[in-house]
């Protein structure tokens, strides 16, 4: 068992007194940038670090007091179901089975469950996140809103915008131009919202956008909270998800790794420990391998290699699967 669900489990005894909040991860995504190892993975079912994503978000809500959980599912949900009856953390499984609805849709196929308990936090299975949830959760249930989108600084170029002296959110770079005087965030795919923000969503809508615009028309308040000294990295693309375990060699977060990995922060490489020394010397700065299939003159550096595959000859600035390399550039 997790050593986090032990905590959570501790945690819940603190917060008895407090309101319960359930859970629900989006992942019944495609994970197209990811191709081709998500022409053969659901993208919830990819290793990060060693341990599927789904995994991991399971793992730290619960930790965080967040349950009971659920997760959606639509592409190659088979996976998601075979790993439902393994997994450490139990969690229900919304199978969206003739069309991917998106995160409004998702919500609402899913009304019954997050209704069940005044308060429910959504988050994106891609998402790997060292916040404070809880700290959020006390924040929000301090507020007089229906919803709060849990934000990091702005790193990125598609930020949300909010007013820096209410918190209020004022729209998204996609779909409005920024106010004067607002203050910019990244959004990191987690959000924490009361019931009544059900009410907002029907069987037409997709995208979450104008769901949130939507609330703030009927006069619900729609917060930012910015959180500004979490780690937050979104895995959904090639660099992204290569930088996460360069991240964790350069010890800029800690995150549990299988007990078959062995780490050498100062070499910045990761393999299993069964690989032979006379293997290690081929892993070069910043290779991370889940596989110990490397034959002899292969050279790595700078890469991520997952189960599965085979390194032969030169691999460098590459996710290499089984199926083939996913290239990437600046990380």
């Amino acid at each position: 068992m997790w050593s986090g669900v032990k905590k959570g489990m501790q945690r819940d005894r603190l917060l008895s007194g407090e309101k319960k909040v359930r859970g629900f991860i989006l992942a019944a995504g495609f994970g197209t940038r990811l191709k081709p190892l998500t022409e053969h993975v659901t993208k919830a079912m990819i290793p990060v670090c060693g341990i599927p994503l789904l995994e991991r978000n399971l793992a730290f809500l619960y930790d965080q007091g967040i349950h009971p959980l659920a997760a959606n599912a639509h592409y190659l949900p088979e996976d998601i179901f075979t790993f439902k009856e393994i997994s450490p953390v139990p969690f229900e499984i919304f199978h969206e089975k003739d069309a991917i609805l998106g995160t409004g849709g998702a919500l609402n196929f899913a009304r019954d469950f997050l209704s069940q308990e005044d308060t429910f936090c959504v988050a994106n299975v891609d998402i790997i996140s060292t916040v404070d949830l809880q700290r959020c959760v006390t924040a929000f249930l301090g507020m007089n809103c229906a919803g709060a989108l849990i934000a990091a600084p702005l790193q990125s170029k598609k930020p949300v915008y909010y007013d820096p002296a209410t918190l209020e959110y004022c729209g998204a770079h996609t779909t409005a131009p920024r106010l004067a005087g607002a203050a910019e965030a990244d959004f990191i795919g987690m959000a924490l919202y009361r019931r009544e923000m059900l009410s907002c969503i029907d069987e037409h809508d997709f995208s979450v956008l104008p769901v949130w615009e939507k609330m703030q028309k009927r006069g619900y308040s729609l917060k930012v909270l910015v959180q500004r000294d979490a780690y937050w990295r979104d895995t959904g693309n090639p660099a992204s998800f290569a930088k996460i375990h360069f991240d964790v060699l350069d010890k800029k977060v800690q995150l549990k790794i299988p007990s078959g990995l062995y780490i050498d922060y100062k070499k910045k490489i990761a393999c299993p420990k069964i690989l032979p020394s006379s293997r290690r010397i081929s892993l070069g700065e910043y290779t991370w391998t889940d596989t110990d299939m490397i034959e002899p003159g292969a050279d790595i550096w700078r890469s991520v290699v997952l189960d599965g595959a085979t390194v032969q000859g030169s691999v460098s600035k590459k996710i290499l699967t089984r199926w083939g390399g996913i290239p990437f550039e600046n990380e």
